[in-house]
């Protein structure tokens, strides 16, 4: 079997396999891919199957067959990376033989196409999004997706569909952000699931390479499927129950405040000098807002700004400096509104309709 091929048409297609690919783990033929070459279309489709997420690629190649075969994935991209212009991939048994110009390469395959696992089946289709809308969404929310894989389905995003209406939710139990936007297609059918953010990262990577500008949802047992006209990513989703989320979104305010948002980021930047170990501020309202910090470095640091809006009495709350920044940092429009209840309680953030796109910061002792 002969492929023909362009490096550089190749390359950007193994990068994203090599996202997905597992090549240290504990099955060797995880970190390679199953290729398809078709002959007809004069095409090549590579899929990575790392059990937990599974991303097809197809690119365009002259082949003289439809044999499939096991692409060991790193060493190839390793390798392809180097080389320019027109490539000739020979495969034989065990074998993968490898001309470009004066260079010539073989590399040992050790794994079989019956050993490749398949991923499970999706058949319901949910909806049909634009794959720019998706990606927003969760480019909103992936901030406060826990980085540690104490609670496995924390490290995941919550997508709700109910009619026309998508919501994606993140928290890591100490902050929490949700943004709901509407569909042009409603959803066949409501429906929750918790997406590892991995999922997301490598649709992200997809999308890039090529105009996949529309993006079809589909689910099955346990798992789900995001197919672009020049690719697919297939995950497994958390089956672990996902928080009660609006259970922590506050519904009543005893004090609202309005600030101005480029405003606060900036005091919030200076201020980040102070401590940035503890990463604990002090937010005094008044009729201004001051921000301090306390440290053994710094003697004193401290900011005041203009409150466009001042609550109806004073108060005071410590919370985490980047969870605060981050959360101001999602929101778009010139003013921020805050709404506090106690010290301790969750602070809630949003820059419109509150329904739609707020955040929630827990305080810390003060």
């Amino acid at each position: 079997m002969q492929i023909t091929y362009e490096a550089s048409a190749l390359q950007p297609v193994l990068n994203v396999a090599q996202a997905a690919a597992r090549s240290r783990n504990a099955l060797p033929i995880l970190g390679s891919a199953l290729a398809i070459p078709n002959s007809k279309s004069d095409t090549l489709t590579l899929t990575v199957n790392n059990l937990e997420q599974a991303v097809t690629l197809t690119v365009p190649v002259l082949t003289d067959s439809d044999q499939p075969f096991v692409l060991p994935v790193q060493p190839i991209a390793r390798l392809n990376s180097l080389l320019s212009r027109t490539v000739t991939m020979t495969v034989q048994q065990e074998r993968i033989h490898i001309r470009c110009d004066q260079a010539e390469y073989e590399i040992a395959t050790f794994e079989t196409v019956d050993e490749y696992p398949p991923t499970k089946a999706t058949p319901t289709v949910l909806t049909t999004v634009p794959t720019e809308l998706l990606l927003g969404l969760f480019g909103q929310v992936s901030y406060a997706v826990a980085k540690e894989n104490v609670r496995p389905t924390l490290t995941g995003v919550r997508v709700i569909f109910e009619d026309d209406l998508l919501t994606a939710v993140a928290t890591d139990t100490h902050r929490l952000v949700y943004k709901r936007v509407r569909l042009p297609i409603p959803a066949a059918q409501p429906y929750a699931m918790t997406v590892p953010a991995e999922a997301f990262l490598l649709l992200q990577r997809v999308h890039a390479l090529t105009d996949n500008d529309q993006c079809n949802i589909c689910v099955g047992e346990e798992c789900a499927a995001f197919q672009l006209q020049h690719g697919r990513i297939w995950t497994q989703l958390f089956t672990e129950q996902y928080p009660n989320w609006e259970r922590v979104v506050p519904e009543d305010a005893r004090l609202t405040i309005v600030v101005g948002r480029n405003t606060l980021l900036e005091r919030l930047r200076r201020i980040s000098v102070a401590d940035p170990e503890s990463q604990k501020i002090y937010l005094d309202f008044t009729d201004t807002l001051t921000i301090s910090a306390r440290s053994d470095r710094f003697a004193k640091a401290e900011e005041t700004m203009e409150i466009i809006i001042p609550p109806v009495e004073p108060i005071q709350i410590a919370v985490n400096i980047n969870y605060l920044t981050q959360a101001v940092k999602g929101f778009s429009k010139e003013h921020i509104t805050l709404e506090i209840n106690e010290p301790l309680r969750p602070i809630k953030l949003y820059d419109d309709d509150p329904n739609m796109h707020a955040a929630i910061v827990m305080p810390m002792v003060l």
